[in-house]
């Protein structure tokens, strides 16, 4: 889903085949063949989403018809999950660099690489992952 969705955002050919991550899997090898269907399963599935039928309904990769509500829901789920780890490695880097915890000072909070349609459920994400971290590093006391 990520990889689709870096692919959909700079306006790149829609083809897993494109993306090194699924030609060439950080896996062991028993592994890699179940990684890479997983991969495409998720690629296809989001790139679907953000390209659409003519009817707006998505199809899996079997070709069965996927309600754009649910599909659109587990996009933007899967976002703000993206947009929470984003939030916990910003904080990280903000506390370990003695920087004032502030979410919007994070560049890819202000300006993430995904898709506009998922700016709110990234950066969502994105705030509450910062907020938690920075909560856990400081005891829930505020940083000067």
């Amino acid at each position: 889903m990520v990889g689709a969705r870096k692919d959909f955002g700079n306006n790149r050919r829609p083809d897993v085949n494109n993306r090194e991550e699924y030609r060439h899997p950080s896996v062991s090898y028993d592994q890699r063949e179940p990684y890479r269907e997983g991969f495409r399963r998720g690629y296809e599935r989001a790139m679907s989403h953000f390209v659409g039928d003519r009817d707006g309904h998505s199809r899996d990769h079997d070709g069965a018809i996927r309600e754009p509500e649910r599909h659109g829901r587990e996009i933007a789920e899967e976002t703000q999950r993206h947009g929470f780890q984003d939030g916990i490695d910003g904080a990280r880097k903000d506390f370990g660099n003695n920087r004032r915890p502030d979410v919007n000072n994070r560049e890819e909070y202000r300006r993430p690489d995904v898709p506009y349609e998922l700016l709110r459920d990234y950066r969502e994400g994105f705030r509450r992952g910062y907020e938690k971290t920075v909560a856990e590093m400081t005891n829930g006391r505020r940083r000067h």
